[in-house]
């Protein structure tokens, strides 16, 4: 008569021990996250949660590598941060995704206009955090994702520019510093007048930096910035569009930033040390920089001062 109730107990330990301890990559209608816990892809590269940047003690909801989580590649919330670790996301039934805090006040929200019938909100091991129909994986019917709405990270995967069929912009924007990741002033982006080029910009309007036009192979002007095994591609789309991403060695884990002072920075990481190596950047001198002299003239980095 002893042994059944000890052989429950050693069950429902062993039950509540492995319930708490499995990562999930997923949402549905019927849950929520609260700061302190997180989703995880399913292979475990990337985390989705609540963070606070470096100095700051605001909350953020974001995305970043689980094995390194001071990399953050994505932010929600990003100009209205929480005050507290009271922050709530949720799933609602038509696919909408909201940011709470202990009032339930809304911080940030996703109105989907779909009509989802089943839908479940998921981080995929790509780092692209998506809202789709629990029965369908098809990229094609996502209702929402975040690589259409990047931040300051560029990961494998993200195109850069507007598809006319979508009419979303894509771009990369900085954060203001490196403890506030609210939008920044400088802004990545692809023109598309006439030749396709890649341009950084100065709050949004004063041109710093242009790639040099596409030449059916690459960018003219980043010859230094592309490496073995990183290539851009430029895609054509049926809607005229054109988008431009950079094509990986998929066994390679890398990622490109716009930094807080208008760099982009392509960086790697190496598993055996666990970091993250910066290994190209543009613009890299002054006569990188657009117009630094003038319309007509011409650059030299060999005199000094620089012409």
């Amino acid at each position: 008569m002893t042994i059944l109730p000890f052989f429950i107990l050693i069950c429902f330990s062993c039950f509540w021990q492995f319930s708490i301890s499995v990562d999930v990559d997923y949402l549905t209608p019927t849950q929520s996250i609260r700061d302190g816990e997180t989703l995880v892809s399913p292979g475990q590269r990337f985390e989705l949660g609540f963070f606070s940047p470096a100095n700051s003690k605001n909350r953020y909801l974001g995305i970043w590598y689980k094995k390194t989580p001071q990399v953050i590649v994505w932010v929600a919330n990003r100009d209205r941060p929480l005050t507290d670790s009271n922050g709530f996301l949720i799933i609602k039934n038509n696919g909408s995704l909201f940011v709470t805090n202990q009032t339930n006040t809304l911080i940030w929200s996703l109105d989907s206009s779909s009509a989802a019938k089943s839908p479940v909100t998921q981080l995929l091991e790509t780092g692209n955090f998506v809202v789709r129909e629990n029965s369908s994986i098809n990229s094609q019917n996502y209702f929402w994702q975040s690589f259409d709405y990047p931040t300051e990270t560029s990961l494998p995967g993200i195109e850069v520019g507007t598809k006319l069929d979508t009419e979303i912009d894509r771009y990369l924007s900085s954060w203001k510093s490196i403890d506030n990741p609210s939008t920044g002033k400088y802004f990545y982006r692809m023109e598309n007048r006439g030749l396709p080029e890649i341009v950084i910009l100065n709050d949004e309007s004063t041109k710093i930096y242009r790639s040099g036009s596409w030449n059916g192979v690459r960018f003219s002007g980043l010859g230094t910035f592309i490496g073995n095994k990183f290539e851009p591609v430029l895609n054509f789309h049926n809607d005229n569009s054109m988008t431009n991403c950079f094509q990986y060695n998929i066994a390679v884990i890398t990622r490109i930033v716009l930094s807080t002072t208008g760099s982009v920075d392509r960086y790697v990481f190496n598993e055996k040390s666990n970091e993250w190596t910066r290994m190209s950047s543009f613009p890299g001198e002054f006569c990188d920089y657009h117009g630094h002299c003038g319309a007509n003239g011409f650059c030299s980095t060999n005199r000094s001062p620089i012409e």
